[in-house]
């Protein structure tokens, strides 16, 4: 009945459905990184620059942060209310626990003078850990 209503019809509900398809494995990859393995976008595809971060030599799908709190408690902070069946969500206030200061890198022969950002632990951080 579809086909037979209007060619444009056919044409925008199969477009939706090409969306809806990719736009579906994004969130299930999204989703994935943040629950489930508990890295960010830039973590996972920049593994090897940062060295808090292990992976096996299998290659990115084993990927190890240090602030995974595990599967549960990953999608209790995501979702940032407490459900029956998953532990409460911690409400850290990271502004409290890290400091950023910008810094200005020295002026090289054709190097401009740039922001760097370095972030400071502070001693609050003690009652997390």
């Amino acid at each position: 009945m579809l086909i037979t209503c209007s060619p444009w019809l056919t044409y925008v509900t199969v477009l939706a459905f090409t969306v809806l398809f990719w736009v579906t494995c994004l969130l299930t990859m999204q989703l994935n990184q943040i629950i489930v393995m508990g890295v960010t976008t830039n973590e996972y595809y920049n593994v090897a620059r940062y060295n808090y971060l292990q992976s096996s030599s299998m290659g990115q799908d084993k990927i190890t942060s240090p602030f995974t709190f595990g599967w549960k408690q990953n999608l209790s902070d995501f979702i940032e209310f407490k459900l029956p069946f998953l532990p409460p969500p911690n409400n850290y206030d990271w502004s409290n626990i890290y400091s950023w200061k910008p810094q200005t890198q020295p002026k090289g022969k054709n190097t401009p003078s740039t922001p760097v950002a370095r972030l400071k632990r502070s001693n609050s951080m003690t009652d997390i850990v």
